[in-house]
């Protein structure tokens, strides 16, 4: 399968995850390291490495949603008849639309209150804290704005819609998602 600009910055977003849970363990660990040996420690790296979770939860969820990984209950969804099923999910999707939209708004509230509040030990301001809201209530719009495409104009089943990153996701992890 050709890989497509997306996937490639999906997979680029995959490493800058990988890049920010290895810089939340190297600060903890250091901050341990000094604190047991040398009764010492860094004080910015607490809060480097609270920055590092939050925006590596935040990026997650968009990875997640992206390729269906998400918290998705489809025991009724599977049960029923296909045009119901349909309906069904275009509401979830139509309603996650209104959630992000309203996320990315209060996350932009957020980022404008704090674009002068500075973290005590790194000096980092929080409007980099709260400014990933925004990326990813953005994203989460994009997204839902494409399965909607996917479901009306192009006509794709919902099965096929929450099977495709399943089996794409399946391949790579088998080895097989190479470019060929």
């Amino acid at each position: 399968m050709k890989k497509t600009f997306l996937d490639r910055l999906f997979r680029a977003t995959e490493y800058f995850m990988a890049i920010l849970l290895l810089a939340m363990v190297l600060f903890t660990l250091a901050n341990v390291i000094l604190r047991y040996f040398f009764n010492s420690s860094l004080i910015w790296s607490e809060e480097l490495a609270r920055f590092c979770f939050v925006w590596l939860i935040y990026i997650g969820i968009i990875g997640a949603l992206r390729d269906n990984r998400h918290l998705f209950v489809d025991t009724v969804l599977s049960r029923l008849p296909n045009k119901a099923r349909q309906i069904v999910y275009f509401l979830v999707q139509a309603i996650s639309l209104v959630l992000f939209a309203i996320f990315a708004y209060g996350s932009w509230g957020l980022t404008a209150l704090n674009f002068e509040n500075t973290a005590e030990a790194s000096g980092i301001p929080y409007a980099f804290l709260y400014g990933i809201g925004i990326i990813t209530g953005v994203c989460g719009m994009i997204i839902c704005l494409a399965n909607i495409y996917k479901l009306i104009a192009k006509h794709e089943s919902v099965a096929d819609l929450l099977k495709a990153r399943d089996e794409d996701v399946e391949t790579e992890m088998l080895g097989g998602g190479g470019e060929q």
